[in-house]
């Protein structure tokens, strides 16, 4: 695309900036690359998406930055220059113990020191970590986790790209040979956007999706996974997908195939599978925000308030639980789709902590 993808803006030039040149913490200092990973901006999403796939060989210092972007994401508070090197000088020996074991995670060394501002932000975003998103290297295998409220965007070894729900964990194999297949691994919920890809043979290469009780297995497409509390949705947006469950007796397994805009649920106390069409993008608007309810019950969004944002909720009547909401809201945190329910459906609504508590209003 033509935006200014080589150019920078100052007060006083217009600066020629070498993306190829960018170290990981370059990348995390970008105004457009910050927007990029927390899509603030359209224009700056399409423009590094292509610059992405057309510099495969930058996605590793690319993930490195995502990681640093979504740890600093978080931190509201500004450091002293004392407190950076007093905070820093407790962190560094614990990161040289740590880097035979995540050894893309070295985003800065004493022996180049960087700005104070750039220093305190990664060290926030150490400091609430826990808060954050966590990307690290275990067993040979690379797994992103995202707390509750929070969303991450990945980039895969081949450029294919996850976005990643609340309170989810995506895992894979780095080595990603040419003659094998892709596979990553899932618990909770995310959107994939593959690439076809062909191996050394010229055959299009298979990518499988993992999850406890299925395995979902593409070529390029783009699709959503849900896997929570012991049921299993995927939902097609485009290409074809075949879903096949895991079972004990491999002969009790069932496949099928799967076309845009049909959803697929898989119990894990029945066994079955359950194919409908649905609407495609009430399942996917999480990924911008939003949330689309379509004659939905309140129950469904007792389990959004659980499983994304980590909240206890309860009804004080049940028979709450069946009324149906319909509409579209916007859901940066989880105060936002509170207010909405307490002021369209008229519901007395207290939250405290992590404790939600809904009734009638009297």
């Amino acid at each position: 695309m033509t935006r200014a993808n080589s150019f920078t803006t100052n007060p006083n030039c217009l600066q020629k900036v070498n993306y190829e040149s960018y170290r990981a913490e370059d990348f995390a200092a970008d105004i457009s690359f910050r927007n990029w990973v927390n899509r603030a901006d359209e224009e700056d999403q399409l423009f590094w998406d292509e610059w992405a796939l057309n510099h495969p060989g930058k996605i590793p210092l690319m993930e490195e930055a995502v990681s640093i972007v979504r740890m600093t994401t978080f931190s509201g508070k500004a450091l002293s220059p004392d407190e950076i090197w007093s905070n820093w000088l407790q962190l560094a020996p614990r990161l040289r113990k740590q880097e035979t074991i995540r050894p893309k995670q070295v985003f800065f060394s004493l022996d180049r020191p960087m700005a104070y501002a750039r220093i305190a932000a990664v060290l926030v975003g150490f400091i609430l970590l826990s808060a954050a998103v966590a990307l690290y290297i275990s067993n040979r295998k690379v797994v992103y986790r995202t707390g509750y409220g929070s969303t991450l965007s990945v980039v895969l070894p081949d450029s294919s790209t996850v976005i990643l729900n609340a309170n989810s964990a995506l895992s894979y194999n780095p080595d990603w040979e040419a003659d094998q297949n892709r596979a990553v691994w899932l618990q909770g919920e995310a959107y994939f956007s593959v690439r076809k890809k062909k191996d050394a043979r010229s055959r299009s290469q298979k990518f499988v999706v993992h999850t406890d009780n299925l395995s979902v297995e593409v070529l390029g497409t783009r699709f959503n996974v849900n896997d929570r509390a012991g049921t299993t949705e995927v939902v097609l947006a485009s290409g074809k997908v075949k879903v096949s469950s895991k079972l004990p007796d491999p002969a009790r397994s069932q496949s099928l195939l799967m076309v845009p805009g049909e959803m697929v649920e898989f119990s894990e106390a029945s066994k079955a599978f359950l194919k409908r069409t649905v609407n495609t993008e009430r399942y996917t608007a999480w990924k911008g925000n939003k949330l689309i309810f379509d004659n939905t019950p309140l129950q469904e969004v007792v389990d959004i308030l659980t499983h994304t944002y980590g909240m206890e909720v309860q009804i004080k009547n049940r028979t709450l639980l069946s009324k149906k909401l319909t509409g579209e809201i916007e859901v940066k945190k989880v105060e936002d789709l509170l207010e909405a329910l307490s002021q369209i459906y008229d519901l007395a609504i207290i939250h405290k902590n992590t404790t939600v508590i809904i009734d009638y209003n009297p």
